[in-house]
């Protein structure tokens, strides 16, 4: 009786488990990417925000 180690089964479980660590390093990867541009994206549109309320502001102060 074989095992489920021998042969052909032992690479097709390496690959397997390989593919499933490289996926979810990939994934957490994606993720942290995601992460930084979302809050950078935010952080920009904060300070344009910022900026349009000054600006408004101080064109009200002059009329």
């Amino acid at each position: 009786m074989k095992t489920l180690f021998e042969g052909k089964k032992l690479y097709a479980v390496l690959i397997a488990f390989l593919f499933i660590i490289t996926f979810f390093i990939t994934l957490q990867t994606i993720r942290g990417h995601y992460r930084y541009a979302f809050k950078n994206m935010m952080a920009e549109n904060r300070s344009t925000a910022n900026l349009l309320s000054t600006l408004i502001n101080e064109h009200e102060k002059l009329e």
